[in-house]
């Protein structure tokens, strides 16, 4: 998965396209309007300048769902620079899930343990409420680069199995609120919250 990243205000005229986001670059090659991010001999990233001279932007921040005029004009950029072009972008990494259990969680009072429903069944944890059976949430799938630039990977919290991360209207930059989770609607479960089925 790759993401693409823009933000006139915070960061100038300037496209980031994150490759590896767990990787941290250690050699840079300037082009005349790319930077190159290098880990050893692997591309981890590169940063576009001038973007606004080919196409306009209104993000502010995470693209998740480049449409096809704006994938024609990265991949050209990246052969400009003899790379290769990046396929579509078929999923978002984020998914609408329904909750159909709620435990508590035995070492922490603020967290509880969720499973939840999609194509097929995900455990997590998570300290967001409230939060009941039969809700519909969004969540990170792993291998998602978040919209913070983090990658999630699903691993253990004292021996249970987080295997997505729910998402706050904060964390999807739909809101200001941090500490409940999004709830969106008319979604089935299973669907791309950025992607959804054509019904």
């Amino acid at each position: 998965m790759y993401r693409l990243f823009y933000n006139h205000e915070v960061t100038g005229d300037v496209l980031f396209l994150l490759l590896k986001p767990e990787v941290t670059p250690n050699k840079v090659i300037t082009k005349k309007n790319a930077a190159l991010l290098y880990h050893d001999a692997d591309l981890v990233g590169v940063n576009f300048f001038h973007v606004s001279r080919i196409i306009r932007l209104y993000s502010h921040g995470m693209i998740a769902t480049p449409g096809e005029e704006l994938m024609e004009i990265v991949n050209s950029l990246l052969q400009e620079n003899d790379l290769s072009p990046l396929p579509p972008t078929l999923d978002s990494g984020y998914l609408v899930l329904k909750v159909t259990k709620i435990e508590d969680h035995p070492l922490s009072e603020k967290e509880k343990i969720v499973t939840l429903e999609g194509e097929k069944t995900y455990e997590t944890v998570t300290s967001l409420s409230p939060l009941k059976v039969g809700d519909m949430v969004v969540a990170a799938m792993p291998g998602c680069i978040e919209r913070d630039g983090t990658l999630f990977s699903s691993h253990l919290d004292h021996n249970i199995p987080v295997e997505v991360h729910l998402s706050s209207p904060y964390s999807l930059r739909l809101g200001e609120e941090k500490e409940k989770p999004f709830f969106p609607e008319g979604y089935q479960p299973g669907e791309d919250f950025y992607l959804p089925k054509e019904r």
